[in-house]
């Protein structure tokens, strides 16, 4: 028994000292340090999960299934008008030509990069100001599987196994995009006011 717990003991130690290694060169745990950020893992599979708030905003970083890529996300408040911004391709630019809309908001560069749907364009293009949609596109360049909706970012990147630097510069380029497009966000809707019911007519005396 004596020897049988000092192999458990020792068995103990090996995997401590193994996670504490392997800790020092996880780039979700360096990224989720330099971005103030909690990291979780999955169990049985130890897929990362990295939470928190940056700018303001609900940031998660994970990877959601065993095979798939790291998906990044930056969470708002809903803007109020269906809205669904993504680089345009080629599939989308045809299905434009075939009648689908395409909310134009007046600038040829934004215009051309941009597939756009919403319930509000007339608000669309009053909130997309030069800085705005200056960000948009530096942003979309730069990922263009960025996906931006009424509630939220999307980023699925290529790889399972981003770098520490590739995490902090996704995640803080999505969060800056987002804190400004929430900053640039419509007035709600007006709810129409009932209409007052007619006085029933006098009846004669």
């Amino acid at each position: 028994m004596g020897v049988v717990a000092v192999v458990v003991v020792v068995l103990i130690i090996v995997f401590f000292l193994a996670m504490r290694t392997s800790g020092a060169n996880d780039p979700f745990q360096a990224a989720a340090a330099s971005l103030g950020l909690k990291l979780t893992r999955s169990v049985p599979d130890l897929l990362p999960r990295v939470e928190g708030m940056v700018n303001g905003l609900p940031i998660r970083i994970d990877i959601p299934d065993r095979g798939a890529t790291a998906r990044y996300r930056a969470f708002y408040p809903p803007l109020g008008m269906a809205l669904r911004l993504e680089r345009e391709t080629t599939i989308s630019r045809t299905m434009g030509e075939l009648g689908q809309t395409d909310t134009q908001v007046g600038e040829a560069a934004f215009d051309n990069m941009f597939k756009v749907n919403t319930s509000r364009p007339d608000a669309l293009q009053k909130m997309m100001t030069p800085q705005l949609r200056r960000s948009l596109v530096q942003l979309l360049d730069a990922y263009p599987k960025m996906l931006i909706e009424d509630g939220g970012m999307t980023y699925v990147s290529d790889t399972a196994e981003p770098t520490q630097e590739e995490i902090v510069r996704i995640t803080t380029a999505m969060a800056a995009a987002a804190h400004q497009l929430v900053g640039n966000r419509p007035p709600p809707l007006e709810k129409p006011q009932p209409r007052p019911r007619p006085k029933p007519a006098a009846q004669p005396t």
